[in-house]
């Protein structure tokens, strides 16, 4: 048995009795092998972070396979191995118009890719403010590919709602808005559909993603896309084009697994969901812990040398992003359509893992090659993210109210 390389479908072994049992749903293995051991490391592995790192769950004779790893069952036995790592090299020694070349092909051949394998079907991009899933849709404009819809979710007024409106005009996409409130959320998160989705996707390795799931449900329910239409979201283009570098980063710093402190960073970023669980005594659990997987995946020893940001990055890549951001694609399973993710694509791994930190560091290559090409004349004078808070009454109260609590 196998996982992608991204862990875009999730498979857990369980093993009890002298039997290994593998499925896609783990409350099915729990029940069949009357599994009940917690792991108490594990639990606070999820509530600092949302997941659970390795190929560990809660439970501890429930594994989960993790991105780019594969078992093998041979004379009652069962080997483990890792084909594929995501781990940055600073390998492409390129100058920076090679790179902005070679990425500009990247970008292409990857929706030719795309629009190849749907055949005809109409795509549907959830389209937000920012970059990534603009590229895709610029690009499929590039493309020639007419077969879009787009739509966007949130309150109304939002920053996200009126950016995606005008890029839809412009590329001459059909355009849906999605209107959040909080009464009809509250409703659709207290409903059996919702726990229904959460009972289907039980992983006891992560968190529920729910992004998008109210928004897409309801925009299923609207009758509005067609049957078979395949959903293209942005992921994770922000996180594999440098969009996750700590600006306190040395990128020339090296790493040592010795350093607890050296995790600081990654603790800062990912696991500290509860401000009050960052004990000194929680972060060495944790510390710990990834220094153990770091040693196993890497194919490192301690007396190892290697960059900061390339155990970082591997890290997070085996962690949040193909554990909790991938669960994204749950929502598109529960309501029975097929997805797509060209920005986790083979080309853009292999390329985004090779390039210099230096062109990653605030997206500067991804950022100046959307820009200089501007395909479907929508990364001119559109902005990025304006993160502006409507109506500007919300804003005054919001910043007063941070300075009455600044002193606390």
């Amino acid at each position: 048995v196998s996982v992608d390389k991204i862990c875009s479908i999730p498979i857990y072994i369980a093993h009890a009795d002298n039997r290994y049992v593998v499925s896609n749903y783990a409350p099915y293995l729990k029940d069949m092998l009357k599994i009940n051991k917690v792991s108490i490391n594990s639990v606070l592995e999820i509530a600092m972070s949302g997941f659970v790192l390795g190929n560990k769950t809660i439970y501890k004779d429930i594994k989960r396979l993790s991105a780019g790893e594969c078992a093998l069952w041979l004379n009652g036995r069962i080997f483990k191995d890792y084909y594929y790592t995501y781990f940055p090299q600073n390998s492409l020694l390129h100058n920076n118009i090679k790179l902005k070349n070679e990425f500009k092909k990247v970008c292409l051949i990857t929706i030719k890719k795309l629009i190849r394998s749907v055949n005809g079907r109409q795509i549907v991009v959830p389209l937000s403010a920012g970059n990534d899933s603009r590229l895709i849709a610029s690009c499929l404009k590039k493309l020639s590919y007419t077969n879009v819809i787009c739509f966007t979710y949130g309150r109304r007024g939002n920053y996200e709602v009126n950016t995606s409106k005008k890029v839809a005009k412009i590329l001459g996409y059909k355009w849906i808005y999605v209107q959040d409130t909080v009464r009809k959320k509250r409703e659709f998160f207290k409903s059996k559909i919702y726990d229904d989705y959460v009972k289907t996707f039980e992983s006891y390795a992560s968190v529920p993603n729910i992004q998008d799931i109210y928004e897409i449900y309801t925009l299923k329910s609207m009758d509005i896309i067609d049957h078979d239409a395949v959903i293209v979201n942005g992921n994770s283009g922000d996180f594999i084009s440098g969009g996750h570098i700590s600006k306190k980063l040395e990128l020339n710093k090296n790493f040592s697994l010795d350093n607890d402190d050296n995790w600081e960073l990654f603790l800062e970023k990912h696991y500290s969901i509860w401000g009050k669980m960052r004990t000194n005594l929680n972060d060495k659990i944790i510390s710990s812990e990834l220094s153990k997987i770091a040693l196993e995946r890497f194919q490192l020893k301690r007396q190892d040398v290697f960059l900061s940001y390339s155990i970082l990055e591997g890290m997070e890549y085996i962690g949040r992003q193909s554990r909790l951001v991938m669960n994204q694609q749950r929502a598109y399973d529960f309501i029975g359509h097929e997805w797509r993710l060209p920005l986790w694509s083979e080309d853009f791994l292999d390329f985004w893992e090779k390039v210099p930190a230096k062109y990653k560091v605030e997206q500067v290559l991804y950022k100046s090659v959307l820009i200089e090409n501007n395909w479907g004349g929508v990364w001119n004078g559109i902005d990025v993210n304006n993160k502006l808070i409507r109506p500007y009454s919300l804003r005054m109260a919001r910043l007063f109210v941070k300075i009455l609590a600044a002193p606390f």
